[in-house]
């Protein structure tokens, strides 16, 4: 039987088909085993998932400092980051408060 890698059982899955593994049926993305577990076991494919979480981490990383450096980009020009409490001072006529 041959052994697909995670990539191909999304595939199949995606179109709208199943996999087996370890005796379990699976039908959704989200049931699929991970990289690491996949890979467990065996010493190359454990360090080539290893690598590629660590790409991934370094990714999203990347975007958390983007965001981070547009955030201190808006509060230096005072277009703030929509997290700002309203300013303070007497309720406009008409309004309770």
């Amino acid at each position: 039987m041959a052994v697909l890698t995670r990539e191909q059982m999304a595939a199949v899955i995606e179109g709208g088909g199943s996999v087996l593994h370890n005796g379990a049926l699976i039908t959704r993305l989200a049931d699929l085993p991970s990289a690491a577990e996949l890979a467990a076991g065996d010493p190359a494919k454990e360090a080539a998932a290893q690598a590629a979480l660590q790409a991934q981490i370094a990714a999203l990383q990347s975007q958390v400092d983007q965001l981070q450096v547009s955030q201190v980009k808006a509060l230096a020009t005072g277009t703030g980051t929509g997290t700002e409490e309203p300013p303070k001072g007497p309720a406009p006529k008409g309004s309770k408060g």
